[in-house]
């Protein structure tokens, strides 16, 4: 796979990125930074387009984008869920602005949640603990509100010491699961069965070096998959063409 491998993303080595999700309506990328709570709109090449501070948050660990320009925000901290609507002219954001729900206590709250992604098909978040890895869904329409409460998923195919973010592939509606520690990224078709895995290790899949702590992913339509490294390394993987 072509690949872009370890690219800095200049002036936040303190902030630490934490995830990624893909905006297929602006072709852009915004990533949440856990350490200073920012969210940053990248383009597809990983350079930095504007830097937006999240006053209010705590721990940012998961984003994903969902329907009209909205995104969740998960908080692994503040066990918190908040659905934030961003436009070309936003320059930072306010949590208490917008609705948040309460993810309420995970087995150890320090590795509690931290990933999450929109699955359209469904029209449902998925939210993911980090450890023991443990996969829920909460229903919604794509608009702030969600439906219900979260319900938690059998995903006995969790074969990894952490989980640290979702996708879905928008061409198959398959879940992508990324560990860090296992240094391993799972796809899982719509049953939780697990279908494929890409390692993340130097010397596989056009990487000259481990990814160190792979810490979000996404992907866009035509299969590309981008992901972020703590505490500041972006990493765009091609597809091969068959």
């Amino acid at each position: 796979a072509r690949c872009i491998n370890a690219k800095l993303l200049p002036g936040m080595d303190k902030d630490e990125a934490s995830d990624l999700t893909y905006n297929p309506l602006t072709k852009t990328l915004f990533s949440v930074m856990g350490k200073n709570p920012f969210l940053v709109e990248l383009t597809l090449q990983g350079d930095v387009l504007r830097k937006m501070p999240l006053n209010g948050w705590n721990n940012p660990e998961g984003v994903t984008m969902m329907e009209n320009g909205l995104m969740a925000v998960v908080d692994e901290r503040q066990h918190s869920l908040t659905i934030i609507k961003v436009d070309p002219q936003t320059q930072q954001l306010n949590k208490a602005d917008f609705p948040s729900y309460d993810l309420g206590p995970s087995k150890d709250q320090n590795k509690a949640f931290e990933a999450v992604t929109w699955d359209k098909r469904n029209q449902q978040l998925i939210l993911g603990e980090e450890r023991p890895p443990a996969l829920f869904i909460w229903k919604s329409d794509g608009s702030q509100t969600l439906t219900g409460d979260k319900q938690k998923l059998a995903s006995t195919e969790l074969d990894m010491r952490n989980l640290s973010a979702l996708t879905v592939d928008p061409r198959t509606g398959h879940l992508l699961a990324l560990s860090a520690d296992s240094h391993l990224l799972l796809e899982l078709d719509e049953k939780g069965e697990q279908v494929s895995f890409m390692t993340l290790l130097g010397g596989f899949n056009g990487l000259k070096n481990t990814i160190p702590r792979a810490e979000g992913v996404t992907m866009d339509e035509s299969g590309t998959l981008y992901m972020v490294s703590e505490p500041n390394l972006f990493y765009r993987f091609e597809k091969q063409k068959q």
